[in-house]
């Protein structure tokens, strides 16, 4: 009994060390269901802007959205996308939502902790995640700024195809 009662404290210990885990660059490091999908987006979509996962950036600390297109735009550009995916995009882009460190990008700086020069680093902004009732649609909006007149912003519209998130489309909506 005694083996029993040892053996299930250190699984339950074990358990519990590795759910309260702390590991910035894990997508399981205290993250909800909802959450660890939020980061695997961000990760997919910083990604096909950094394809060196050594690349280092400012992030900034919470959800921005910069623009409001015309559903008719994105139902033009975006073929299949859900009415509830555009709708769910707009509701929680209102919201700033406290961004963590990008699971897979060591160097991700949040702009919180950042003590350099600005433009030492690309200035990344990521908006709120809309996604459709199923949560196989997502819609999510993207900015990077490397200089007071070099950047721009992409919205990325996304399908979850076979356990993964795929991009499907991405529309360049602001430039400077």
């Amino acid at each position: 009994m005694k083996y029993v009662i040892k053996s299930g404290s250190i699984l339950l210990l074990s358990l519990f060390l590795t759910t309260c885990d702390d590991d910035s660059n894990s997508l399981n490091s205290g993250m909800d269901y909802g959450e660890r999908m939020d980061y695997e987006i961000y990760r997919i979509v910083v990604s096909h802007t950094f394809p060196d996962s050594n690349a280092a950036f400012v992030l900034r600390d919470s959800t921005v959205m910069s623009s409001h297109l015309p559903e008719e735009i994105l139902d033009e550009y975006f073929t299949g996308l859900e009415e509830e995916t555009v709708v769910n995009y707009y509701e929680r882009g209102s919201e700033r939502i406290p961004l963590k460190h990008i699971p897979g990008f060591p160097n991700c700086i949040l702009s919180r902790d950042f003590e350099g020069e600005q433009f030492q680093y690309p200035d990344v902004t990521l908006s709120a995640i809309g996604y459709n009732d199923e949560k196989t649609q997502a819609l999510v909006e993207t900015g990077i700024l490397s200089a007071p007149l070099v950047g721009a912003g992409y919205l990325y519209f996304l399908e979850y195809e076979e356990g993964t998130w795929v991009i499907k489309k991405q529309l360049m909506i602001w430039i400077s």
